[in-house]
């Protein structure tokens, strides 16, 4: 974690200046380029980077893609303060494991949405906070595509397929983490 917090902010500076760039081209030369896919892991940890939200309101139409991973919504909380609309603007949202005491969970049933309670007549949530955080969802994905309802998929891991670890030479594992 260390190295990380060392080289933030050559980190933003790098990115800063290259999405800067990249979205100074016009949309029509941009199509004569090679599409570019920034993942960013552990993004709150660069704090608050206007690039990248320019990048994800504006990169689509010159072939950016950006992935930001964060641990805790909480993170991206401290470093936008509009975490909401910056969670928005991506086009997808996967979730594994949503803690409570962040209000992830809350989000995340939030976002999952209502269903009919045929023992009210009225709406309940497809999901509580509690069940998201309980063994019914812990081995799930739930996923929120831009305009599309949320799912709570299987979390299918490839190492454990031996299909997949044969296809990707993956060793096999050593018991350490």
């Amino acid at each position: 974690a260390g190295a990380i917090e060392d080289y933030v902010p050559l980190l933003r500076i790098l990115l800063g200046i290259h999405l800067r760039a990249y979205l100074q081209i016009t949309d029509a030369d941009a199509k004569k380029l090679a599409p570019i896919l920034l993942m960013v892991d552990e993004l709150p940890q660069l704090g608050h980077m206007g690039p990248i939200e320019q990048g994800l309101d504006l990169g689509r139409s010159k072939g950016i893609k950006i992935w930001g991973f964060a641990q805790k919504l909480i993170r991206i909380q401290e470093s936008y303060s509009d975490a909401g609309g910056f969670i928005g603007s991506f086009r997808a949202q996967i979730f594994l494991d949503p803690p409570s005491m962040d209000n992830t969970a809350q989000l995340v049933s939030n976002m999952l949405g209502t269903t009919d309670d045929l023992s009210t007549g009225g709406k309940r949530p497809v999901a509580e906070p509690a069940e998201l955080t309980g063994e019914e969802f812990r081995d799930k994905a739930i996923i929120k595509g831009h305009g599309t309802t949320a799912a709570a998929t299987s979390r299918d891991m490839a190492y454990q397929d031996p299909d997949l670890v044969e296809r990707m030479k993956i060793p096999p594992p050593t018991g350490k983490p």
